[in-house]
């Protein structure tokens, strides 16, 4: 198996307009078997489906972050700053 992610990173730090992300995941899976093709299609279907980095490309999860600075809560959402 080989996976490859691409990342893209674009902006600047201290003008605030760094933006970075996830462009895409591709996976290649070599697979030597007699198994027929159908039970090989379900098992990478099974693989993907409980796959935990997938599920979280494919469907986006929320994220929260919390930061306590010195002992106390520091607001660090889009709105605080």
């Amino acid at each position: 198996m080989e996976q490859t992610t691409r990342f893209y990173r674009q902006g600047a730090i201290r003008p605030g307009t760094i933006d970075s992300g996830c462009a895409g995941l591709e996976t290649r899976i070599e697979i030597d078997s007699d198994e027929p093709p159908e039970r090989i299609r379900q098992l990478v279907q099974l693989a993907q489906a409980s796959c935990f980095a997938h599920g979280a490309i494919r469907s986006p999860v929320p994220m929260e972050t919390t930061v306590q600075l010195n002992g106390n809560e520091l607001a660090v959402d889009e709105a605080s700053s």
